[in-house]
């Protein structure tokens, strides 16, 4: 079960989606599994906080 974890700088729900959608293809097409086996999670981090936090 693959869990993939995305820190990042804040974006919008649709983009989110849009990437999380992919990223998902991705991983249903090499790693073989199914579309429930798999995690993703975004960690938004403010730009002036990167480098404290990223």
């Amino acid at each position: 079960m693959p869990y993939i974890a995305i820190k990042a700088y804040p974006k919008n729900e649709d983009i989110k989606k849009k990437v999380a959608d992919r990223i998902n293809q991705i991983f249903l097409e090499g790693w073989g599994c199914n579309h429930e086996a798999i995690s993703l999670s975004f960690e938004e981090v403010q730009p002036e906080k990167w480098d404290a936090e990223g």
